[in-house]
């Protein structure tokens, strides 16, 4: 039996690189970069906006919808507890995420990547728990319909379109996923000691007054398991999103 060897001019003189996987914004051109920016500088803006005038409303028509003794708290107090919101915690998180990306689209890093998938998930449970827990029982006036609009229904699907559009998209992570929980959990946990100290909880669902430590546990952790389920979809979207990069990749070589 002969074997049949290649010469030295029939062998790849290049060989190919291995493709990663890998989900970074997908901002490489000039325009898609330019249109990028604008979009989480308005996102950004927005929630800022809207944080800042629900502030400033809370502080000039205190209520004890946002702290406990409208009548003697005073200014530092009440920003104080509007700060203590969900809702609000998780705009603070787009509006930074929005004004890093807006510096640079393609911004990468570990810490970097935990705190915008943090805000993507965050975010997300924030529109869909007001919507379906919250919407009902809400009914702002003035300009308070606009801070309402910009922290509940604006933020939200704003946010994760930008990720849909622009990116990152991380690939299936456990650990990320795991990382994505340690924001909510010390919120969770600063909002029961702060209650109990104070006699005063942001949402109703988490009023231990009311309902019980039992009932509020149940609803905690009925909530950080929709969030992994969340997380979960979101980071199987970048894998499969990811996969088809690095086959396209392949096949133009």
């Amino acid at each position: 039996m002969s074997t049949a060897l290649l010469s030295p001019t029939d062998r790849p003189t290049v060989a190919k690189e291995p493709v990663e996987l890998i989900a970074s914004p997908t901002t490489e051109k000039p325009g898609k970069r330019r249109v990028a920016r604008a979009y989480f500088l308005v996102m950004a803006l927005i929630s800022l906006a809207a944080i800042i005038t629900t502030a400033v409303l809370a502080i000039m028509y205190p209520t004890a919808t946002v702290t406990p003794d409208p009548a003697t708290n005073g200014a530092v107090m009440v920003t104080f507890q509007v700060l203590s919101y969900f809702t609000v915690l998780s705009n603070i998180l787009v509006m930074t995420i929005g004004f890093m990306l807006f510096r640079n689209p393609n911004r990468t890093g570990r810490l970097f990547r935990v705190l915008h998938f943090d805000a993507l998930i965050m975010i997300t449970v924030t529109g869909l728990v007001f919507a379906i827990v919250l919407a009902p029982l809400t009914h702002p006036v003035g300009l308070n319909v606009l801070a309402n609009a910009g922290l509940h229904y604006i933020a939200p699907p704003m946010f994760v379109l930008g990720w849909a559009l622009f990116g990152p998209r991380p690939t299936f992570s456990l650990k990320l996923l795991a990382q994505s929980l340690i924001v909510p959990i010390v919120w969770v946990a600063y909002t029961l000691i702060h209650g109990a100290i104070i006699s005063w909880y942001p949402y109703p669902f988490l009023n231990v007054m009311t309902l019980g430590y039992a009932t509020v546990a149940v609803n905690v952790v009925a909530i950080a398991v929709g969030a992994l389920i969340i997380g979960a979809i979101y980071l199987g979207i970048g894998s499969l999103i990811a996969r088809s990069k690095t086959r396209r990749a392949l096949n133009a070589e």
